[in-house]
């Protein structure tokens, strides 16, 4: 079994993959510690892209420079994107192929995009209120979540949404709805 875990910014994937991970530890798929991967492992093909000004001090790829260039000009978001997508998705399907008998979890909230969703078998979307997101992430949310697809994108391909109250009642929805899945 394939299951996507996927939501916007802040929504709660994370603690979601740990309950996940803890009870019943499938192979685990995180989109965006591959991204940061292929950040490093491409910034030959990055720099020309966006300038010296993304390296640090000891010449690696600041990913917080990064970010403010490309999550303030959708078209430099959709340069990286059009260079790092792929890669990941190549990667991910590598990944699928080595562990193809065991359960896995995709988690993150770029599935749609990077092209992974007939990968999997099923989606399960996390939400959470605006407000909540932006009590626990602060400003990283309002920067992010206007490139992000709209919350009724990602109710599209859901096969199952869990609401993220911030308390132990998510933890609770969690494990009912993921024990469903890995009978």
């Amino acid at each position: 079994m394939i299951i996507g875990l996927t939501g916007r910014v802040g929504s709660g994937k994370t603690t979601a993959q740990e309950i996940i991970e803890s009870i019943w530890h499938p192979v685990m798929i995180d989109l965006d510690i591959i991204g940061h991967q292929q950040l490093d492992s491409n910034q030959e093909k990055l720099v020309p892209i966006f300038g010296s000004q993304i390296l640090n001090h000891k010449n690696k790829i600041d990913r917080k420079i990064l970010g403010n260039i490309v999550f303030n000009s959708y078209n430099e978001l959709q340069k990286l994107n059009a260079l790092i997508h792929p890669k990941i998705r190549h990667h991910v399907l590598n990944l699928i192929q080595k562990n193809h008998d065991q359960d896995i979890l995709i988690v993150g909230a770029l599935i749609e995009e990077i092209g992974l969703l007939s990968q999997c078998d099923h989606i399960i979307l996390i939400e959470a209120d605006d407000k909540d997101i932006l009590e626990h992430i602060g400003s990283k949310y309002t920067q992010i979540a206007s490139f992000q697809r709209a919350q009724n994108q990602y109710r599209q391909n859901a096969n199952t949404i869990i609401q993220n109250t911030f308390n132990t009642r998510f933890k609770d929805s969690i494990l009912l709805h993921v024990s469903k899945l890995f009978q």
